[in-house]
């Protein structure tokens, strides 16, 4: 009988604790989605950014080439990083607002480096840039 009583006193505490759970899950949902919109999703969220700057970039009359593209697994975040090396070719102020552009995605990211060149003779400036983005793995 003594174990009956224990059984039901532990099955009280687990579902008082699964409220707390679900309450918990609950006031944090808004946190959490905020979080997640931070983060690119996937590959499927990789290529939708790598064709978004494809579009932004002839929209700004700019050639754009992406050419480096890693996916480096970190265990300090939680998320792993994805590293994309993109080269810029136009006029001064259409590579400065493309720098711009990747300065400011709506993303967890950095500009880590910017080279920039620019060829007298053509008029033409080139920036060499690396970005750094926090990635999901698949269906995570």
């Amino acid at each position: 009988m003594a174990n009956n009583a224990q059984i039901l006193r532990d099955q009280s505490l687990l579902s008082s604790e699964e409220i707390k759970l679900r309450e918990a899950l609950l006031v944090s949902e808004n946190e959490r989605l905020e979080l997640n919109s931070l983060v690119i999703e996937g590959e499927s969220g990789a290529v939708d950014l790598l064709s978004d700057l494809d579009i932004m970039a002839t929209n700004l009359g700019v050639e754009l080439s992406i050419d480096q593209l890693n996916v480096i697994e970190t265990n300090e975040t939680g998320f792993d990083e994805l590293q994309i090396q993109i080269s810029v070719t136009g006029n001064d102020q259409t590579v400065f607002n493309m720098i711009r552009i990747l300065e400011n995605l709506p993303y967890s990211s950095q500009v880590a480096r910017v080279d920039l060149e620019r060829n007298s003779e053509s008029q033409l400036s080139r920036a060499d840039i690396m970005v750094k983005l926090s990635i999901t793995e698949n269906g995570q």
